[in-house]
């Protein structure tokens, strides 16, 4: 994101921005901020083609523009793909004042879309495995094809599906579906006139005879005669929403228990400061025997310094929130404690500052602990000299007094003397953040955590994490510091991946099915994806605050909302009816029914970043599931059916595993439970992994994300993309797990390796055979032309003949060779003649066999192809593959006495299976196996090897097969499948 000024200059910027143009702070100082320049975009931006006129009506006249998609580079020359937004501020007279411009990297949006335009096998995997259940039949009725949900969904086994669905020509559902009668009428207008029609949430059994819910979408696809061709019906499996109610509203339940028994202090005050209400644990903190003593105490008077409530409630009023305000307090007794204070800011309908939530943690004992942390570590320097930390004292112009050997490790130095020796600005690579930190220093004795890049001995950057804690005289002036060092660069590191990682989150967001929108932490509106677009039309109103929601309110989940983002928990919406009008007129004015998931995107620091919002439309369901917040259950009802193997490990065992995780190691959940669970390791990683889960429960920083491998029950090797994170599971300490598998994905990769080496040896081979057999071919020619040279003064009556007997060696030689090059021209350009057009099967041949008559001489020529067989193919190609197979067998029938081709044909869906015989000598078994291969053959001095190979590519080309077996009288049988133009009514069994 960037804001200028009404003449384009460039005011402020986010990292963002900066880390799409790939830009560094000397670019933008350089080009972006002297605002003595008058910058335009036609002068700068030329990548804006034809919107330039339009960007510039918005610093001329105000208004707002949104540019889909524009191709571009970054400061480095990269491609990208972007899309921005722009719109403007106006003063009070409607003038522009300011322009802000929203930039979304979308280059890998983009470039999936291109991909997944030109796979359409990428396309059938996404059917396959789609959680919906999809089934596609004729106009008819008859079933056409399915995925795994959809037979998962019903429970139906594949041998029942081949043996009775799909030999049932012609049904309706009245005949084998009682649950959708009173919708047959319905249902039967789609395949007879089009359209679509959703049913509600049915119940039914399956046929394993078990009770479900689902629910039926189903659309028409139409030919181009405006007939219904196909009819596509999605299905949803509501079974576990229906049996989650219950549970989800016991859950609500238990989260009113758990907050009045939670160890945290919870209250609501006025702004001035009087509670309103305030829980058990709050009364306990702060030493009071009851609820009402406390609110009759009052507030103020537990500040031990009131100004650090002023400054707190600054902060709020600013950000309308405050996270961890860390402040000492007293207790009822007088004696001091030290808190953790969260706020949360509620507005009247005003925007006026009502009250506001907040929590208490009482963290005395830590903070007890940080200042004897930091004695001990003075006191006891034996310990100083060996802890992997920096720790070192300096005086306030910048000579260090002392340092551990870690320190003059950390910056490169080889001991500690080296490094007392130098001037610790030399450390610094802007000069002026030393001033800063005094002056940080002078204001607070204490800094932690201070997070910038230093300069090591040999010139190299390293990110530094600093405390420091600064010594005063007398007169309150500092006569040193002390400070602690620890390196940071490979977190460092690890956030730029985590940033990469957010940008394909964003492409993921982007586009996904289901409309999405993120709101700032604050809860204003910060962007939404395409279908959020497509369900409301428009963006909010700039004024909208997902807090100050109406409608949530009004339904009593604003207060669930607020919560769940204060604990940076997710929440679920059972229903919201939402009417978009009552925000903007712009809206369309009807109910929509959403089921709404929330969850919060965090920064590097655990930070939140953003507030995200799924939305389901279910207008016409209108079935609810409560929200499970803070509750296991919520957990095991996402995990239950991720596609992604979790489980929890804890006291030396797997206290839970997900159905994913059984389904992908081969084990029971209780064959799990009982074994140790790092023998699911391969032994290659088994003792590294088990030494990395003990770091993770000792607090130690240890990697995320893994890829290694896994060993199942059969002992098989699995791949996985392996994630572990330590939680608190029961109240104790666990680690979670998720395992992915990436198997295939591995073998996919070796596989395209593979084929790129198959695909070179194949030129090789190409190339050698075609001069090999032009070789050949010429040969003959160049011996002969050599003796007619020797020959051409003799003129006797036997030496003309033979002299003419060369000729036509010479000739015939210089044929092949030309034959030779025109096949090999063919085969090459094969792939650059896929223009598939329809054609007759039994037409063409019929025009066949009259052009070539002369080619079958007396060979007897049997068709058997039904008219109604239409191929989606080039003539020219099918005509190369008849003909490479008639010239074979002519060549096979010379000997034979009653020579005979067998032509036919069969359709079976839409699949077209052409058998191509003859009864000449058939093909050695032993050899059987190369025919298709390039310029092997087995007529050496006459044949090139191309034919069959022609024969294969071309076929190859329209996603068929080709084969070979004997026929039953020892001849040559041919059977070549390929698919129709369309998909037929009339099935051949």
């Amino acid at each position: 994101m960037t804001v200028r000024n009404k003449k384009g200059h460039l005011l402020t910027y986010n990292k963002a921005w900066k880390y799409l143009w790939q830009l560094s702070d000397e670019n933008i100082n350089k080009y972006f901020t002297d605002k003595s320049k008058s910058l335009k975009f036609d002068e700068r931006d030329d990548y804006l083609g034809k919107w330039q006129g339009k960007v510039k009506e918005i610093y001329e006249k105000g208004g707002q523009l949104h540019i889909p998609t524009i191709e571009t580079v970054d400061q480095n020359g990269a491609k990208r793909w972007i899309s921005h937004y722009f719109y403007s501020i106006n003063d009070e007279q409607g003038n522009v004042e300011l322009v802000v411009i929203l930039t979304e990297n979308i280059t890998e949006r983009i470039e999936s879309t291109i991909a997944l335009e030109k796979s359409e096998e990428l396309k059938r995997t996404v059917i396959d495995q789609s959680p919906i259940g999809i089934t596609i039949r004729d106009k008819q009725g008859q079933l056409l094809t399915y995925n795994k949900a959809w037979q998962n969904i019903w429970q139906i086994s594949t041998e029942r599906i081949n043996n009775i669905v799909l030999k049932r020509k012609s049904q309706t559902f009245e005949q084998y579906s009682e649950y959708l009668k009173d919708y047959a009428s319905e249902i039967q207008k789609i395949y007879e006139n089009g359209g679509q029609y959703r049913t509600p949430i049915l119940e039914a059994l399956n046929y394993a005879g078990e009770k479900h819910w689902i629910s039926h979408y189903m659309y028409a696809i139409i030919n181009k005669d405006e007939e219904v061709d196909m009819v596509v019906s999605l299905t949803v499996d509501h079974t576990e929403q229906k049996e989650a109610e219950m549970a989800m509203r016991e859950s609500e339940e238990k989260y009113r228990s758990l907050l009045s028994n939670i160890p945290v202090g919870v209250f609501r005050a006025t702004l001035d400061g009087s509670p309103i209400s305030i829980n058990n644990a709050m009364c306990h903190i702060y030493g009071y025997d009851s609820v009402e003593e406390m609110i009759n105490a009052g507030a103020i008077r537990h500040y031990k310094y009131p100004a650090q409530r002023d400054q707190m409630i600054a902060i709020m009023k600013e950000k309308g929130a405050v996270e961890d305000f860390e402040m000492e307090m007293k207790k009822k007794d007088g004696s001091h404690l030290w808190v953790s204070v969260s706020l949360q800011a509620h507005y009247n309908k005003n925007c006026e500052l009502d009250y506001f939530d907040g929590t208490n943690v009482d963290i005395t004992e830590r903070k007890k602990a940080e200042i004897d942390l930091i004695a001990s570590e003075i006191k006891h320097r034996s310990l100083v000299n060996n802890i992997p930390v920096g720790i070192y004292r300096s005086t306030v112009d910048g000579r260090p007094l002392s340092l551990n050997p870690a320190m003059a490790t950390m910056y490169g130095y080889d001991s500690t003397d080296e490094m007392l020796q130098i001037d610790v600005n030399d450390n610094y690579i802007d000069s002026s953040l030393r001033d800063e930190i005094m002056s940080m220093l002078n204001k607070d004795d204490i800094i932690e955590n201070l997070e910038k890049q230093y300069k090591k001995k040999d010139g190299s950057v390293i990110w530094v994490s600093s405390t420091l804690k600064a010594t005063r005289d007398e007169d309150n002036k500092i006569i040193y510091f002390d400070g602690i060092d620890i390196d940071i660069t490979e977190r460092k590191i690890a956030e730029f991946a985590f940033k990469q990682e957010r940008e394909t989150l964003n492409s993921i967001i982007e586009s996904n099915p289901y409309p999405i929108c993120l709101f700032t932490k604050d809860g204003f509106f910060h962007k939404g994806n395409k279908s959020y677009y497509t369900l409301f039309g428009v963006i909010p109103p700039k004024n909208y605050c997902l807090f100050e929601d109406v409608q949530l309110e009004e339904q009593g989940y604003l207060e669930h909302l607020k919560i769940a983002v204060d604990q940076k928990k997710s929440f679920e919406f059972p229903e919201v009816v939402y009417n978009p009008s009552l925000y903007s007129p712009e809206y369309p004015d009807k109910d929509l029914y959403l089921k709404t998931n929330l969850f919060t995107i965090f920064t590097p620091d655990n930070e939140i970043e953003f507030i995200v919002l799924i939305y389901q439309n279910v207008t016409e369901q209108r079935q609810a599931i409560l929200a499970l917040k803070e509750s296991e259950e919520k957990f095991r009802t996402l995990a239950e059916y991720i596609s992604v193997g979790v489980v929890i490990y804890q006291d030396e065992k797997l206290v839970y595993v997900n159905p994913q995780a059984k389904l992908l190691t081969g084990y029971t959940e209780e064959e799990m439970k009982q074994m140790d669970p790092w023998a699911l390791f391969d032994p290659s990683v088994k003792d590294e992994m088990q030494q990395r889960g003990a770091d993770r429960f000792a607090g130690k920083e240890v990697p995320n994300n893994y890829e290694l491998p896994l060993i199942d029950k059969n002992g098989k090797k699995i791949w996985v993309f392996y994630s572990a994170a330590l939680v608190t599971y029961d109240g104790k300490p666990a680690i979670i797990s998720t395992v992915l598998d990436i198997t295939e994905m591995r073998e996919t990769q070796s596989e395209i390796k593979r084929l790129e080496l198959e695909k070179y040896n194949q030129v090789k081979e190409i190339a050698g055979g075609v001069a090999h057999e032009i070789y050949n071919s010429l040969f003959p020619a160049s011996s002969s032309i050599e003796v007619l040279k020797q020959r051409i003064h003799l003129h006797t009556e036997d030496d003309i003949k033979r002299n003419e007997t060369l000729l036509n060696l010479t000739e015939s030689s210089i044929r092949r060779a030309v034959n030779m090059t025109e096949l090999v021209t063919e085969f090459s350009k094969l792939d650059n003649q896929v223009k598939p057009e329809e054609l007759n099967i039994a037409d063409f041949l019929n025009r066949y066999l009259v052009e070539n008559e002369s080619l079958l001489n007396n060979i007897n020529v049997k068709t058997d192809i039904p008219d109604n067989q239409i191929l989606a193919m080039n003539t020219l190609h099918f005509h190369s593959l008849m003909h490479n197979l008639m010239i074979n067998a002519v060549d096979a029938l010379k000997d034979i006495d009653d020579p005979k081709i067998e032509i036919k044909s069969t359709l079976v869906g839409n699949i077209i299976t052409i058998h191509f015989i003859d009864n000449g000598a058939g093909i050695p078994k032993e050899i059987a196996f190369k025919i298709f291969d390039s310029f092997f053959s087995t007529k050496p001095y006459t044949g090139t090897g191309l034919g069959l190979a022609i024969c294969k590519k071309i076929v190859s080309l329209y996603n068929g097969a080709i084969s070979y077996q004997p026929s039953f009288d020892n001849g040559a049988h041919f059977t070549i499948l390929l698919k129709t133009s369309n998909i037929q009514t009339d099935t051949q069994e």
